[in-house]
């Protein structure tokens, strides 16, 4: 049976989610900077994806990168950003506060659809947004008046730094042209390693480095999987799919990363905080099930 580009795209967006969710998990284990976490990913994801297109016969095409030049570098800036400040939220504060943070990517996404995507939000949109925003607040505490001071504070600012980039990268790549997911991806993460590789050698004492079994195995874990596999799929996912599709399944990540933070790590959850998390996740969700029944209602006519 032939699916559509849409499904085979939100499959692809379906298991690049499921690996996306465990990074926060997974980063608790590994004993190294966030900067040297994200720029080791990077390698790795390059060094496999150069492998896998060898295994494929499908050779990176120097034509198709260069004509989209430009356009995958500013993506490489992008994802770099996003992975430093999601990476840095991650070490600062609790993980279910860095992950709810981030989820106000799928929201800026809404916002930004009908200005820079030229595609239609309708009314009920804008009442998710705003559902979502309050629920992000609820989380940050402000609700029973312990606002997060110090590293809780930096680590919330650095994720709601790092949804900016993430939608970023998202319009970004909306705007490539005739280039392989394969192709995008290993360009972009070979800039992004660039960038934060040179970031390592100015800020971090590398010398004094320890590489334990345990990190170099999740390491591999996260370059390898969450981001040399995740992100081939996730970009081929992002340029089939239409912009308020791609807000549900990046929901599908939060979901996940906080699930293992409370069940495995333990991070606390009072009654406030539990009620922003539903609201941030059911925003995005009403808002799918409205346009659903939008669509069905536009096909029946």
């Amino acid at each position: 049976m032939n699916r559509s580009p849409e499904t085979l795209g939100k499959l692809e967006m379906l298991v690049s989610s499921l690996f996306f969710g465990t990074i926060g998990f997974v980063t608790h284990y590994i004993d190294l900077p966030s900067v040297v976490i994200v720029a080791i990913r990077g390698i790795i994801a390059v060094l496999f994806l150069l492998i896998l297109s060898r295994f494929l016969k499908t050779p990176i095409s120097r034509d198709d990168i260069g004509s989209n030049l430009l356009v995958l570098i500013i993506g490489g800036i992008c994802q770099a950003l996003n992975w430093y400040f999601l990476f840095e939220a991650y070490s600062l504060t609790l993980l279910s506060n860095a992950v709810i943070c981030y989820n106000m990517g799928p929201v800026l996404l809404l916002i930004i659809t009908p200005l820079l995507l030229k595609e239609k939000v309708t009314s009920y949109n804008v009442i998710c947004v705003i559902m979502a925003a309050i629920g992000v607040l609820l989380v940050s505490g402000i609700a029973t008046s312990q606002m997060p001071t110090g590293d809780d504070l930096t680590g919330i600012v650095c994720a709601l730094v790092a949804a900016v980039f993430e939608i970023s990268v998202i319009v970004v790549n909306r705007k490539l042209r005739s280039i392989s997911a394969i192709d995008r991806t290993a360009f972009q993460m070979f800039i992004s390693f660039l960038i934060l590789g040179a970031l390592t050698l100015f800020t971090v004492d590398t010398g004094s480095l320890i590489l334990d079994a345990r990190s170099v195995v999740l390491m591999i874990y996260l370059g390898v999987f969450c981001t040399g596999i995740a992100f081939t799929l996730y970009f081929a996912g992002i340029s089939v799919m239409k912009s308020q599709s791609v807000a549900l399944f990046l929901f599908l990540e939060p979901a996940i990363g906080l699930a293992l933070s409370i069940i495995i790590l333990g991070d606390p959850v009072d009654i406030f905080g539990a009620i922003g998390m539903i609201m941030v996740l059911g925003s995005t969700l009403i808002s799918q099930y409205f346009d659903s029944r939008s669509a069905h209602s536009e096909s029946d006519d």
